[in-house]
């Protein structure tokens, strides 16, 4: 499975990019403006179930809403081609990195941890969607449940796409002064 993996989503790393990118605005759009963007992150991870319903306090009919609106997107389409593309560019990465090397243990460990993230993205999401309804009054151990699938979410794909994009920033640097040495050479002889 890794190996195909490997073989080929890196070739389709500007599809999935572009993939999640419009998932992205979908949810961006739903949710209006970056108020309500802020309001959503902080119930995502907020693990007291007092402090949540402090929050949900402050939430309007309209913002309950824009957070059912979200999940059109954010439901299933956004972690499946966020992870799609995180996997795909760590390949990509990879492949570069090492001359086209064959699948490495890099890959596998990181293409798990995408899978795991995107996963726990969706169990947090099932939480929530199953609970929209009667959302101000959710369970509280799903509250804390639901915080806590979101916190490893964060962790694992934040961390995961810091370290693909120093990869990235390595490689360029590399590269160029591969290019500026190579000129040097060309001058000299």
């Amino acid at each position: 499975m890794f190996e195909y993996m490997y073989e080929t989503l890196h070739k389709h790393v500007k599809i999935f990019f572009i993939l999640a990118f419009l998932a992205q605005t979908f949810i961006i759009v739903a949710l209006k403006d970056m108020d309500m963007i802020q309001k959503l992150l902080k119930v995502q991870t907020t693990t007291s179930p007092y402090k949540f319903k402090q929050l949900m306090l402050t939430w309007t009919d309209e913002n309950l809403e824009a957070f059912r609106n979200h999940f059109y997107a954010d439901l299933f389409i956004y972690p499946v081609t966020y992870t799609l593309f995180c996997i795909s560019w760590l390949g990509f990465e990879i492949k570069k990195n090492t001359n086209n090397g064959p699948c490495n243990l890099m890959f596998k460990i990181g293409s798990v941890a995408f899978i795991l993230g995107g996963t726990f993205d969706i169990i947090e999401n099932c939480i929530h969607y199953n609970s929209i309804n009667n959302f101000k009054n959710i369970d509280e151990k799903d509250i804390t449940l639901a915080a806590y699938f979101s916190i490893a979410k964060w962790f694992i794909m934040l961390v995961g796409l810091y370290g693909m994009l120093i990869s990235l920033i390595l490689r360029q640097y590399c590269r160029r002064s591969i290019d500026e040495e190579n000129m040097q050479m060309k001058k000299q002889g």
